[in-house]
């Protein structure tokens, strides 16, 4: 199966719940349940470089343009995902352009989800 292979390549696979997603949310989390790695010019979370929701006025812009900048999101309890949605910057062409996602039961032990697969992100259309 995919779950030996990995663990074959040292890859520890998430967990699984065996039920099937009965409908389709997007969760789009308050500023409260979200922590990033550094802003631009230090704007605070919600302003600025600092609003990285959906749909937000600006976006997310790290205060440094290299890899190991992170965007977390607390989703209040162990939950199913499904996928993520992302989203460049309105007016610009700043986007994240790759990303990889990592699991957390306790916001301190991280696991890479698909051996650290980088998924593809926004392109400018």
């Amino acid at each position: 199966t995919a779950d030996e292979v990995s663990l074959e390549m040292g890859c520890h696979p998430y967990k699984k719940t065996g039920k099937p997603c009965v409908r389709s949310v997007t969760y789009n989390p308050p500023y409260s349940k979200m922590a990033y790695s550094s802003t631009w010019a230090n704007d605070r979370m919600g302003w600025r470089h600092g609003a990285g929701r959906l749909n937000s006025y600006q976006a997310w812009s790290a205060r440094h343009n290299h890899v190991g900048q992170w965007l977390q999101m607390d989703a209040g309890s162990v939950t199913s995902i499904e996928g993520v949605v992302t989203q460049g910057r309105r007016h610009s062409s700043q986007r994240v352009t790759g990303y990889k996602v990592s699991v957390s039961e306790d916001g301190k032990t991280w696991s890479t989800i698909e051996c650290g697969r980088v998924f593809a992100g926004n392109q400018d259309s």
